[in-house]
């Protein structure tokens, strides 16, 4: 689950909740009640992490099998915005840990278990053609990789 940053428009009650059958629902927060606004599959497999850019342009998703799906979002002025724009598949074996949006929206850090991490730029929607397929190959997107090497003790 993620909270959107607050905005005149959200007032911070705007929460984006991901399940194990890769369905995510977008909700609500009120004082007494948690209203449904939206509800969308990104995964066939389940959501393991999910969470809005800082500046609240973009949602992202990861299923722990390594699917990674970008959703353009404006939680300023449209909050019914979740437009799909792409998905990414990392590496066979490279089981998604954890993400984080860097401090300026631009990129996704994700950590996976195999001890790679990888610097995914956010998507450009006009350099997208989403036509047929959300998929674009990885070696196609905007990306850095290390792999971190296990102190042993």
């Amino acid at each position: 689950m993620d909270l959107i940053r607050r905005s005149d428009l959200n007032r911070g009650r705007l929460a984006a909740v991901g399940y194990d059958s890769g369905i995510v629902r977008i909700v609500s927060i009120n004082e007494n009640v948690v209203d449904l606004n939206l509800v969308f599959k990104a995964h066939d497999s389940p959501v393991f992490k999910l969470a809005y850019a800082p500046n609240q342009t973009m949602l992202v998703t990861a299923a722990r099998n390594g699917e990674i799906f970008f959703f353009e979002t404006n939680g300023h002025s449209d909050l019914s915005l979740y437009e799909p724009l792409s998905m990414l598949r990392l590496p066979a074996g490279h089981l998604v840990n954890d993400l984080k949006w860097d401090a300026n929206s631009k990129a996704v850090i994700v950590a996976c278990e195999s001890g790679y991490v990888y610097e995914l730029k956010k998507p450009d929607k006009e350099k997208i053609n989403n036509t047929e397929s959300f998929e674009v190959p990885l070696d196609k997107h905007p990306h850095r990789v290390w792999k971190m090497k296990m102190m042993e003790f």
